[in-house]
């Protein structure tokens, strides 16, 4: 394994088969990987590295997403690619031999990544590492690609990690750093060295509102870097009713996009209706409507409070199954559901 160019590309998580493996969602994988093309063949970039998270489930995927997959790398054959395992790619949590990325690594020009990988190009030494990877073992070398979950970075625009490890660990290995894992992009300098998460390459779900995404261009001879803004994908984009009443609708921001319109005012059903019929007009993906909180949303000539009181939903779900007959693996069951709770809750629903 080598890299041809001094300068590469790296990016993380494509999640490809997102959303339960949606036609739409594939389709915007396959434009990704010809905007990538487009982009590294601009840029006279031979060598590619994608750091993590190919695909999206960890325990399944489906014959259509395999052949999605299939024509996204097919797209970029002519390129140099290097794939790390990540936890999405691995199908134990703890280990990344079994892994869906394995089949990829009979591709000529597609080494994959599934043990820590050491090697040497223009007068530097890269270690790679996929998901699971105890820091232990991790040799010091001056850039570190992987897929780590560190302490204090945030896991969503809302979650700041306080799992795995520490970036002092990590830059006592090595000064330079390219971490997928987690799709929030942030970089951070600090007196011994850059960490930079690479978030992911577009926007999946509602998590990614507002964040710019894209790739990295990184310079193997002199450690530069820099982020190349992907403005091709789907984004989405979040409007209140009060703002389209005093601004209008901007509907040439709708077309391929994901609309969410937040009802911040009362207003009548049958104008309601109206309104969502118009949007639709304007060939969005989809417009959906979420409403305040703190007001009271006249819906069908009752006055709905949507104000309700918070309840523990994690603890319904145990509460429901621990008063079920079955006479044992009720964890294991409360587990299953938790986790598919936590899926659909960061944005792995269906978007038709």
């Amino acid at each position: 394994m080598k890299f041809l160019d001094h300068n590469i590309i790296i990016l993380s998580d494509p999640h490809i088969g997102s959303h339960l493996d949606n036609q739409l969602w594939h389709t915007i994988s396959l434009d990704f990987a010809k905007w990538l093309k487009q982009k590294a063949i601009n840029q006279n970039i031979k060598d590619i590295v994608i750091c993590g998270d190919i695909f999206n489930n960890r325990e399944e995927i489906s014959v259509s997403t395999l052949h999605v997959a299939g024509q996204f790398f097919d797209i970029l054959k002519e390129f140099n690619i290097i794939l790390l395992v990540g936890n999405h790619d691995a199908y134990y949590k703890d280990r990344t031999d079994v892994n869906s990325i394995r089949i990829l690594n009979e591709w000529d020009n597609i080494t994959v990544i599934s043990e820590p990988t050491v090697i040497s190009a223009f007068n530097h030494t890269i270690c790679m590492c996929p998901w699971a990877t105890s820091i232990d073992t991790i040799e010091k070398c001056d850039i570190l690609l992987g897929h780590f979950e560190i302490k204090t970075f945030k896991r969503t625009p809302f979650d700041i990690n306080q799992l795995g490890v520490t970036s002092s660990e990590l830059l006592n290995i090595a000064k330079l750093i390219f971490s997928g894992h987690f799709h929030v992009r942030d970089e951070r300098t600090y007196e011994n060295g850059s960490i930079i998460y690479t978030g992911n390459p577009y926007q999946l779900n509602w998590n990614d509102c507002e964040l710019t995404k894209g790739i990295y261009t990184l310079d193997l001879t002199s450690l530069n870097y820099k982020f190349i803004e992907n403005n091709e994908s789907p984004i989405h984009k979040k409007y209140s009713l009060s703002s389209f009443l005093q601004k209008g609708v901007p509907k040439e921001e709708f077309k391929n996009n994901f609309v969410k319109v937040f009802i911040d005012q009362k207003i009548e059903p049958e104008k309601l209706d109206m309104l969502y019929n118009r949007l639709c007009q304007y060939n969005a993906y989809s417009v959906k409507f979420d409403y305040s909180e703190s007001e009271v949303i006249l819906v069908k000539e009752l006055d709905i409070d949507f104000k309700k009181e918070s309840f523990d939903l994690e603890q319904v779900f145990r509460d429901y199954v621990n008063g079920l007959t079955v006479e044992n693996k009720k964890e294991n069951i409360i587990n299953y559901i938790l986790n598919l709770y936590k899926k659909i809750s960061e944005g792995s629903e269906s978007y038709e």
